[in-house]
């Protein structure tokens, strides 16, 4: 393994001759694209500017790994508790360094995150939920590359971060500012899903609407013994309507949240609906159909 390469020397690969190379600023390497060779390990870091690494990136991989820099207005699919967001890099990034701080080594600053997960690909090249170890983020001091597919897909990067192409039937890495019109990108043709389909805790975001409107909003089968706690806290003639009805109005019925399993939501004389729902494609459907061209009415 040799040192640094000096600027504006050629440098080819000792294994396999190849002269297509990746800076790895990560892990302070130059790599060969064509068979994964790390050529020197005394790299720099003058690297991109917005990362976040996997836990076990550098533990299974196997060749050059992908350098994860981005703009900072780039989307990101961020998974929490469940529960999936879009957010842009930069902002996500922002946020945890303002609410954790941050080391600071030169003009990097970086901070370690724990439960939360994001897509990225495993050391086979599966794509799939990765869990976020650290984040970082510092100054551009290069040109940003923008990559547009024949789809229509696009993304805005740093020249040294690495997308992945097929060489010889095998997927490889390919540094940005090495592209030219016509190379083959590889690209995720569907997104993993989570191992289990997430529940919309329709409760708990009613929950969340204006005060007039909570109040016309009752839940349904309640247990009997949801009943018995409040007559003892409120007294049984608080009580006993609700009880009669096995309802509560909403406001209440959010304390009982994790004791509710199998109730329903409703406004008096109107169509109910389960108080947890799962987020499956008939959901997804439905709520395409309404954000496109749908009314409450039709």
């Amino acid at each position: 393994m040799r040192g640094a390469p000096e600027a504006g020397e050629e440098v080819s690969c000792p294994k396999c001759g190849g002269t297509r190379l990746i800076r790895d600023y990560e892990h302070a390497e130059v790599i060969c694209g064509a068979c994964g060779y790390v050529i020197t390990d005394r790299l720099l870091d003058a690297g991109p500017d917005w990362r976040m690494m996997g836990r076990d990136k550098t533990k299974g991989r196997t060749g050059a790994p992908m350098t994860l820099s981005v703009d900072h207005s780039e989307p990101i699919l961020i998974e929490k508790d469940g529960r999936i967001q879009i957010l842009k890099i930069g902002e996500f990034v922002d946020s945890i360094i303002e609410e954790k701080g941050a080391q600071r080594i030169g003009n990097v600053e970086i901070a370690r995150i724990d439960g939360y997960r994001t897509i990225a690909f495993d050391e086979n090249y599966r794509v799939c939920f990765m869990p976020i170890s650290e984040v970082s983020r510092h100054e551009l001091f290069e040109p940003l590359y923008e990559v547009e597919l024949e789809t229509g897909r696009k993304i805005k990067v740093t020249g040294a971060h690495s997308l992945f192409t097929v060489k010889d039937e095998e997927v490889v890495p390919v540094q940005v500012d090495s592209l030219r019109p016509g190379d083959f990108i590889v690209v995720p043709r569907r997104l993993p899903s989570l191992e289990a389909a997430p529940r919309l805790n329709v409760l708990e975001e009613f929950g969340k609407l204006p005060a007039e409107l909570r109040r016309k909003i009752y839940v349904r089968p309640i247990p009997e013994e949801v009943f018995e706690e409040l007559a003892c806290k409120l007294g049984k003639r608080k009580v006993k309507n609700w009880k009669r009805r096995k309802t509560l109005p909403l406001w209440l019925a959010l304390e009982f949240d994790g004791r509710l399993a199998g109730s329903k939501l409703s406004i008096s004389g109107g169509w109910s609906i389960p108080s947890k729902i799962d987020v499956d494609r008939d959901l997804c459907r439905l709520l395409g159909y309404y954000v496109s061209e749908g009314h409450v009415r039709s």
